[in-house]
């Protein structure tokens, strides 16, 4: 077989890279606006209600929590509402509650053009954790309400009323969103909830739960944000996890709902630093442009949400949301994994592929990834012992991409030196191997991660069909690695966001699990690592070991908290 110029392999491993930073780019949140036309959403100006509201800590039972209420109901009169406190006694909401002071909701509602039918709701509330000034936690979520309810009071009103809600008690067992269920008239009347938090104080801003029976929402999520970010895998996380905000409280009354939150510097969250200049302004404009677009499109709806089946969804690079229902997941990965037996099957009678080098392949891929797991908990434990004085690794992505970098290494070295006893196509199919087992167990057991393994298999597959096709000259022109490289898209960009994802939400406390899931992707890109198998066969696997070591030193010389 002859090998490409070293120019090509290059540009082959390059052009990865670059999907790669760009997957991590677009999980960015959009820059921020210091001021806009009315009606529209600054952040700028939602800014400074959030220097405001979080000046200090104001959990209920403080002369901080009134002064913060005073403050809402304030701003919603001077835009022109007339908000109402709704006042309740914590012990009626969970008796044997002990607080000094009544619960105190603020409610205000946009009428609007077309009397009758449902309402949308926005909900933040405005207590805030004993220790933190709530700044993020949830001041970003008051002032994205202030700031929308502003922005639709100066245009014309929407169809369906709107109705915006600042809960007290949230961090005290979601009490005031208890107090408005189970008290407040207007419950009856609300037909959508949109629910604003925060975990953390910077970062982009996700959609990560839905009520159920979700079909239709997230179609509609997807069709009017302006750059949503959301998957089926994040919520599927957030359910396996103890936490609740005020949303679980309205989607248990049968409401259906939408909860969003920035998650980034989780360790702020309920602590001392979240504060004011904590706040990412970048992403309490994304909290705003979904408050603004999605409450302008439901309230342009009649609100009958129609019960549909739950989705698998997923986002494409914060352009657009793909979604589908999750009775799919288990036919669509049976049918891929069928696919792949019969490429497997065409292949080995065609004599295209060895059997035995089929299983080289397919046994180099667990190897990699049990040597990678192995080293990359290794390392990690090691740097948290260099450093027992830190809570937070706040530059955590860079140990991330060390991690990525040595898996790399071990994994090429591995397919390396495989290839010695089988040929390229022999190894991918031993890799493909190991994905349509892994893609057809998700689609069992986890079919709302389904996505995230499905569609780079199936790319993958398209790879394989041109790889049987081509033989022996897959590698030898510019055009063959150029389709190499579009196959290997989708693989590269979902497995890097999922990795990221998982990265946000432990952090680095699974290194092991995360450059897993990093070998499993460098298992689709088998061809082009046997692109360096000839003249420098331990370029890549080298250069990669050094990327990993002195991003590993940078990492280790960066401050911690």
């Amino acid at each position: 077989m002859r090998k490409p110029d070293n120019w090509y392999r290059l540009a082959v491993w390059l052009f990865i890279l670059a999907v790669v930073a760009l997957t991590v780019y677009r999980q960015t949140p959009p820059a921020a606006v210091a001021d806009a036309p009315p009606t529209e959403f600054a952040s700028g100006r939602a800014m400074r209600h959030v220097a405001e509201v979080g000046k200090e800590p104001h959990p209920m039972d403080s002369p901080a929590h009134d002064a913060v209420r005073d403050y809402i109901l304030g701003e919603l009169r001077r835009m022109g509402f007339a908000p109402e406190v709704q006042s309740v006694p914590p012990d009626s909401v969970s008796p044997g509650t002990v607080l000094q002071t009544d619960l105190q909701n603020i409610a205000a509602r946009l009428a609007g053009s077309q009397p009758g039918g449902k309402a949308v709701m926005l909900v933040a509330h405005y207590d805030s954790a004993r220790d933190s000034s709530g700044a993020c936690d949830d001041g970003a979520g008051v002032a994205t309400l202030l700031e929308t309810a502003r922005a639709l009071k100066a245009g014309p009103p929407p169809p369906r009323d709107v109705i915006f809600l600042f809960t007290d008690g949230e961090e005290e067992v979601l009490l005031g969103a208890k107090a408005f269920a189970a008290e407040h008239p207007w419950l009856e009347e609300v037909g959508m909830v949109l629910n604003f938090e925060a975990r953390g104080c910077k970062g982009a801003v996700y959609m990560f739960e839905t009520s159920e029976e979700n079909g239709w929402l997230v179609r509609e999520f997807g069709r009017a944000s302006p750059y949503p970010l959301a998957s089926s895998l994040m919520s599927d996380i957030y359910r396996q996890l103890s936490l609740t905000t005020d949303l679980k409280v309205f989607i248990r009354e049968g409401i259906p709902g939408l909860n969003f939150a920035f998650v980034e510097d989780a360790m702020a969250h309920h602590s001392p630093r979240d504060r004011p200049e904590a706040l990412d302004e970048r992403s309490l404009q994304h909290h705003g442009s979904y408050a603004l677009a999605l409450t302008r499109h439901f309230a342009n709806t009649d609100l009958a949400v129609p019960r549909t089946t739950n989705a698998v969804y997923f986002d494409v690079l914060g352009t657009g949301l793909i979604s589908y229902p999750r009775t799919w997941a288990l036919p669509l990965a049976a049918a891929a994994a069928l696919i792949f037996l019969g490429l497997l099957v065409y292949g080995l009678v065609r004599k295209r592929l060895k059997l035995s080098g089929v299983m080289v392949g397919f046994v180099a891929l667990p190897v990699a990834l049990g040597v990678s797991y192995f080293v990359a908990t290794f390392i990690w434990e090691a740097t948290r012992a260099m450093h027992p004085d830190y809570t937070r690794f706040s530059h955590y992505k860079i140990y991330l991409l060390a991690l990525a970098a040595v898996a790399l290494a071990i994994t090429s070295a591995v397919y390396l030196l495989a290839g010695r006893k089988a040929a390229a196509l022999d190894l991918y199919f031993g890799a493909l191997l190991v994905w349509a087992i892994l893609t057809a167990a998700v689609g069992v057991y986890r079919p709302y991660a389904s996505y995230a393994v499905l569609w780079p298999f199936v790319f993958a597959l398209a790879a394989a069909v041109f790889m049987l096709a081509q033989g022996e000259r897959a590698f030898d022109s510019p055009a063959a690695l150029a389709v190499l490289c579009v196959c290997a898209v989708p693989g590269v960009v979902l497995l890097t966001n999922t990795i990221h994802l998982i990265a946000l939400g432990i952090g680095l406390a699974r290194a092991g699990v995360l450059v897993a899931l990093a070998v499993l992707l460098y298992g689709l890109l088998v061809p082009h690592i046997s692109l360096t198998a000839a003249p420098r066969r331990w370029l890549l696997p080298a250069l990669a070991l050094l990327a990993g070591v002195v991003l590993l030193v940078v990492g280790n010389l960066q401050p911690g908290v």
